[in-house]
């Protein structure tokens, strides 16, 4: 029945043509059942880490615009007959759509490249104005038909300012797009380096999208480009599980004794590894005081200050277990006391961004590895001597200063 409706209304116009619709329809019925099985599998896989939730709300959203689109399918194409309100209904809800799947998008770049960029209120204000101003375009559609009309026979047009309507995908899609570049030109390590590359993988399929439907008008390809998307960066997230801390988003020890190794391949006097470990001073007192939920939030702003010191400095960061972190890296020295005064500002600045109600400081233990036969958890025990004398003169100074108040 299907094939001999396409056949019968091939001939109404030059909106479509039997081969082209076929395709359509094949494309959003694979895409709606990738979709679905996938979001399935991320909300049992993905946690409750804020990447995890941006991820989830992409699929989300594009899962919704994909069941409307395929009831578009059939109302804008006249092959099941509807009123004409019911039918305008389903484009405009597709069109909008279309938008808020590409906004929800730059919402995880930016979650994911931990950019404050959405955190700037005139941004937020953009982005909505920009949503709003396509919600208003296509209700203004209904009277004046400047967007998409419905004609005499049920079939879908477009507007003079067809186009117009879809400039806030494209923004989305184009400032998602830079964003992830100007990371990769900005940060220095190696391994933030590569998690960009990968996430500009995964952005390849809506900014080839994007461009497709405004330039050529193929709106087929914007379902395939956001699924591109949406299946890079779930599997993006499952390899990255198994070397990521759960609750930091640093990465674990598998993932630093890895680093570690690659790098003792070219280990030598002249070009040492230098290792540092750096332990929250307080912290159990900060568990005790404010709750567990606090002592995360403690962790988390460490590790959001740890990876501004990676920035600057390049290396890797890792949690090493409890609130003990590794931070492993070649290229010129930092004597223990400068790295940790670096990180000490880094943490500062982490909490008065996160609005902690206690503060933070963390002291450091390093030491430098010239032979290859050394492991990592030789030279974290050697760093770990030094991180305890550290701590000892941290204790004493405090003991000092509580007598002086008095």
């Amino acid at each position: 029945m299907l094939l001999l409706a396409l056949y019968t209304n091939a001939a109404l116009g030059e909106i479509v043509t039997l081969a082209y619709a076929l395709t359509y329809l094949l494309t959003d019925v694979t895409c709606l059942a990738l979709s679905l099985a996938l979001l399935v599998r991320m909300s049992s896989d993905l946690g409750h880490s804020p990447d995890g939730e941006a991820l989830r709300c992409v699929a989300c959203a594009y899962l919704s615009y994909l069941v409307v689109d395929f009831l578009w399918f059939f109302t804008g194409y006249a092959l099941v007959p509807v009123p004409a309100s019911v039918a305008f209904a389903v484009s405009a809800l597709s069109l909008f759509l279309l938008a808020y799947m590409y906004y929800r998008w730059l919402v995880y770049v930016e979650v994911m490249l931990e950019s404050r960029l959405l955190q700037s209120r005139a941004v937020r204000i953009a982005c909505r104005l920009a949503l709003l101003s396509c919600v208003v375009a296509l209700v203004d559609s209904w009277w004046t038909g400047a967007v998409f009309y419905v004609d005499e026979a049920g079939l879908f047009q477009h507007g003079p300012y067809y186009m117009l309507v879809l400039a806030p995908s494209l923004l989305f899609v184009a400032v998602s797009f830079a964003s992830i570049l100007a990371c990769i030109a900005r940060v220095r390590s190696r391994i933030r380096s590569l998690r960009c590359l990968n996430l500009m993988l995964c952005g390849l399929g809506p900014l080839v999208a994007g461009f497709s439907l405004v330039v050529a008008g193929v709106s087929g390809i914007g379902s395939l480009g956001m699924l591109w998307a949406v299946v890079m960066a779930f599997l993006s997230r499952q390899r990255a599980d198994i070397y990521l801390d759960a609750l930091t988003g640093l990465n674990n020890r598998s993932r630093a004794d890895d680093y570690f190794e690659s790098l003792s391949l070219e280990v030598s006097v002249d070009n040492p590894i230098h290792v540092y470990i750096c332990d929250l001073n307080h912290f159990k007192r900060i568990n005790d005081e404010f709750g567990y939920a606090a002592g995360d939030k403690a962790l988390l702003s460490v590790a959001s200050a740890l990876r501004m010191v990676v920035e600057d400095v390049g290396g890797l960061v890792a949690r090493w277990g409890g609130d003990e972190f590794v931070l492993i890296r070649t290229g010129p020295t930092a004597g223990t006391v400068v790295a940790e005064s670096l990180a000490n500002d880094a943490l500062k600045a982490a909490c008065e961004r996160d609005g902690l109600d206690f503060t933070l400081t963390l002291c450091m233990g390093s030491t430098d590895v010239c032979d290859s036969r050394t492991s990592l958890d030789e030279a974290v025990a050697r760093a770990d001597k030094v991180l305890y004398d550290r701590k000892m003169l941290f204790r004493k100074r405090s003991a000092f200063s509580k007598e002086g108040e008095k």
